[in-house]
């Protein structure tokens, strides 16, 4: 077993998982992962329908409260399939021969991850985590609308990344933190490009083209780009459309009142079909306390990687 430390857990995994970092000595509670060391020509999904389904991912809930998430089209014998036990503490891992293990991999490391994290109680928002002055900031936002661009902005202007697109935040001694995550960075060919990177220097993220073409930059502790500790949520920004205002026009931030911060919270969370309605209650309650204790922005931006710099310092 393979030992390493994301998100505030321990993971354990019998196989390599890329972009976790060696497993922290303070991580109270543990996930077990457990991928299949032998592929299976057929992936028998549960016969009952499913809570959820969409043309790529299937979702079912057990009789003991867990869940089986399958991914890859009903006609496709590319297929994987995940077992979550209730709770979150243990990930079961099947999959097809045609599967790309890389891809799985990604998979694992990110929604498995994550759906464990809501099944335990956790708050898992999907938005990237930035460290500035010894704090965190956690930049969330609808697909599109530039998380990753503006942490990817962050790391080439020195600041070092915490997270990419998954925000894990916990209360410890009446104080709201938010833990590291994985240790790599997604970004788009055009993003990369325009930040500096070479997109063809860079690997691809999944090597399945269904999946995107969005590319990875390798993040470390020894280069400054990532840190390894949790930090206090100095502030939450919710970018907004972002064609939402003129291009080269300044960003326009507005300070959110807690009871209107909640539902916006509520929607940027990750992974949140995993939740029957009694979590969904504990869960709304959490992030009520989120929003009493961290100031939450609504910020509107330009469709322009030009102004950028802009962007990044209305968030600072």
């Amino acid at each position: 077993m393979y030992a390493y430390g994301a998100f505030g857990v321990r993971v354990l995994c019998n196989r390599r998982l890329p972009a976790l970092a060696p497993v922290s000595a303070d991580a109270s509670r543990t996930v077990h992962i457990e991928i299949a060391e032998e592929c299976v020509i057929e992936l028998r999904a549960p016969t009952s329908r499913p809570a959820l389904a969409t043309g790529y991912e299937s979702l079912w809930r057990m009789r003991d409260g867990g869940w089986v998430l399958r991914y890859g089209a009903v006609e496709s014998a590319q297929a994987w399939m995940m077992r979550l036990e209730n709770g979150g503490g243990r990930i079961e891992v099947s999959w097809t021969r045609s599967v790309p293990m890389d891809d799985l991999l990604q998979i694992v490391q990110t929604i498995g991850l994550a759906s464990a994290l809501q099944l335990a109680g956790g708050v898992v928002l999907h938005g990237c985590v930035i460290e500035l002055g010894g704090q965190a900031i956690i930049v969330l936002g609808p697909s599109g609308a530039g998380k990753s661009t503006t942490s990817a902005a962050f790391v080439v202007a020195g600041h070092a990344l915490l997270s990419d697109d998954i925000a894990a935040i916990e209360v410890v001694d009446e104080e709201p933190i938010v833990h590291p995550g994985l240790t790599q960075l997604r970004v788009t060919p055009t993003t990369a490009h325009a930040l500096g990177w070479d997109p063809q220097r860079l690997p691809l993220v999944f090597g399945s083209e269904m999946l995107g073409d969005k590319r990875r930059v390798q993040l470390s502790q020894a280069t400054g780009s990532f840190c390894a500790q949790a930090r206090r949520i100095a502030g939450i920004y919710v970018l907004h459309a972002r064609d939402s205002i003129e291009p080269g026009a300044p960003p326009e931030v507005a300070a959110l009142k807690p009871r209107d911060a909640v539902p916006v919270l509520l929607a940027n969370c990750y992974r949140i079909s995993v939740l029957d309605h009694v979590q969904r209650g504990q869960l709304l309650g959490s992030l009520a306390r989120v929003a009493q204790d961290v100031p939450v922005w609504r910020v509107r931006a330009a469709d322009d990687l030009a102004a950028l710099p802009l962007l990044l310092k209305a968030l600072t």
